[in-house]
C-alpha cells in the first residue's frame, strides 16, 4: 500500500498488555518496535499510548481512515480499537492472516466474533478458505484467496555468505511449552530436547547450526514455575559459546530462510511457511498420536511432505540421511504439495490491492 499512489498507509503501534503465551509484555513491545523500525521508516508510525488521564487516542478519527488492516483476530486488552470498533463507522476493516491454519487450535479462532466485523478476510489458499466456510459465523461470506501475504518478501531475501560447502540447519523451537497434553496450540517440545539441542553443535561439527527461537519461548521459560531466569540465561549462554551456532534473534526470519539447508521445529506456523523454501523439513512431535490429533486437514498435509520426529534418534537419522547424506526421498512430492499452497506468489499483497481496488472503484 505504501508504494500505491492511491493509498496513503501509515501503521499504527498498539500495545496489548496481556503478555501472550505467559511473555512479558513490556518486552514484547519492545522487541515489536524494534522489529517495526528495522522494516519501515519512522515517519510510518502511528505510535498509539495511553494519556496521562488513562484514555487512548483517537488515531483512526484523526486520521480520517478508510480502511483499516488488522493483523490478529484476536481481542486486544483494555484497548478500543478491537475490529468491532469499526463497526457502525465510515471505515472498512480488513483482516490478513498471519498464520497458515495448521493446527486445529485454529478452528477455535475461525469462530470467534471478531471474524464476522471484517469487511474482507483475505486467505492463503483454498484449504484455508474452505476451514473458514466450515468454522466461521458467516460461513466464509467475507473470504476471499489471494495468497500468503507474509511470503511475498522471501522471495527477495537475502541469503547470508556461505562457509565453503557446509550445510546449514535451523533449529526452530516454538514457545508453547506451557500447555497441557490436551491443549492444542501445546507444540512445543524444547524441554524436551533442550540438552540435546545444546550436545548438537559438538556432535555435528561439520554443520552450521542457526537457533531461533520464537520470540516469547525464553520469556515463557523465564517464569518461576518454568525455568526461572537464571537457568534460561545460562543456557542461551552454552549455545551461543559454540563457535557454528549463529542465534537468530532479528525481526526478519526470512533470511535465515533463505540460508539454511533444512530445519527442525515444532512450529504451527513454519510447518506451511518452511514449503516455500523447497527444502527439507524435519518436525518434532511430542506423540505419534499428535500428528491425526492435533492438526488440520492441510495441517496433516504439510507433516505427510515432512520428516518426523518423536525422538533424538529420528532426528539424528533427518541430519544424517537427508541433510549431510544428501538422501532426500520425500523431494518430488514435497515440491508438488508445495505449489498448490504458494498462491499468487509472490504476490499475494498485489493481489488484494487490486481486489480491493477493483470493488471499491479505484481503477
Amino acid at each position: 500500500m505504501r508504494r500505491d499512489s492511491r493509498f496513503d498507509a501509515r501503521i499504527a503501534v498498539i500495545p496489548d498488555l496481556r503478555g501472550i503465551a505467559g511473555a512479558a509484555p513490556l518486552q514484547g513491545i519492545e522487541r515489536c518496535r524494534a522489529a517495526l523500525a528495522e522494516a519501515y521508516p519512522a515517519e510510518a508510525f502511528l505510535p498509539v499510548a495511553r494519556g496521562a488521564d488513562g484514555a487512548w487516542p483517537d488515531v483512526l478519527a484523526d486520521f480520517g481512515a478508510d480502511l483499516v488492516c488488522h493483523p490478529s483476530p484476536y481481542e486486544l486488552s483494555d484497548f478500543k480499537y478491537n475490529p468491532r470498533w469499526c463497526v457502525g463507522r465510515s471505515l472498512l476493516p480488513i483482516y490478513i492472516s498471519y498464520s497458515f491454519s495448521t493446527s486445529v487450535f485454529g478452528y477455535g479462532v475461525l469462530s470467534r466474533l471478531n471474524y464476522a466485523w471484517f469487511w474482507k478476510v483475505f486467505v492463503e489458499c483454498d484449504e484455508t478458505a474452505r476451514e473458514y466456510a466450515e468454522h466461521s459465523i458467516l460461513k466464509g461470506a467475507n473470504a476471499e484467496t489471494v495468497g500468503y501475504f507474509k511470503m511475498d518478501s522471501l522471495a527477495s531475501a537475502k541469503p547470508w555468505p556461505r562457509n565453503g560447502d557446509r550445510k546449514r540447519v535451523l533449529i526452530a523451537p516454538h514457545h508453547s511449552v506451557k500447555g497441557g497434553a490436551n491443549d492444542m496450540l501445546a507444540l512445543s517440545n524444547f524441554q524436551r530436547y533442550a540438552d540435546y539441542f545444546l550436545s548438537l553443535p559438538e556432535k555435528h561439527p561439520e554443520l552450521d547450526i542457526v537457533f531461533r527461537p520464537h520470540p516469547f519461548l525464553f520469556d515463557v521459560l523465564s517464569r518461576p514455575s518454568k525455568w526461572g531466569p537464571k537457568k534460561v540465561l545460562r543456557w542461551v549462554a552454552r549455545m551461543k559459546a559454540h563457535p557454528n551456532v549463529r542465534w537468530s534473534g532479528e525481526g526478519d526470519y526470512f533470511p535465515s530462510f533463505a540460508s539454511c539447508d533444512a530445519i527442525v521445529h515444532d512450529c504451527g506456523s513454519f510447518l506451511a511457511e518452511w514449503f516455500y523454501t523447497g527444502k527439507p523439513g524435519c518436525f518434532l512431535l511430542k506423540d505419534p498420536s499428535d500428528a491425526a490429533a492435533k492438526f488440520t486437514p492441510l495441517g496433516k498435509e504439510c507433516l505427510s511432505h515432512c520428516y518426523l520426529a518423536c525422538d533424538e534418534a529420528a532426528i539424528e537419522t533427518f541430519l544424517r540421511n537427508v541433510v549431510i547424506g544428501g538422501s532426500d526421498p520425500k523431494a518430488a512430492a514435497r515440491d508438488a504439495f508445495r505449489k498448490t499452497i504458494m498462491v499468487n506468489h509472490p504476490h499475494a499483497a498485489d493481489t488484494a490491492l487490486a481486489k480491493i481496488g477493483w470493488e471499491l472503484g479505484m481503477g
